[in-house]
């Protein structure tokens, strides 16, 4: 072989070696893309389960506020009369 020959092999390698590094970078982007593509759907899929617990958790306390409010309402009632029948010198 001669030098110009031995030039043109070592510059066909050395573009090879390129292409396999370039193939090989297009993969992990590849790779990359796909993960995050993943993360961003567990990520809404996270913010969804989350508003769907808050939204249980906002009505479960609501429907608890208003029981504990409709026990204090009828306590106070139960208490107003058993007050004003007690004491029948109180008139209203």
């Amino acid at each position: 072989m001669d030098q110009k020959q031995l030039c043109d092999s070592m510059i066909d390698e050395k573009n090879k070696i390129i292409n396999d590094f370039k193939l090989e970078l297009k993969q992990k982007d590849d790779s990359f893309v796909k993960t995050l593509k993943r993360y961003a759907d567990d990520i809404d899929l996270l913010i969804e389960r989350m508003k769907d617990q808050f939204f249980n958790m906002r009505k479960f306390y609501l429907d608890e506020l208003n029981n504990v409010e409709v026990r204090l309402f009828s306590f106070a009632r139960i208490s107003l009369f058993s007050i004003s029948h007690r004491s029948p010198n109180l008139s209203p």
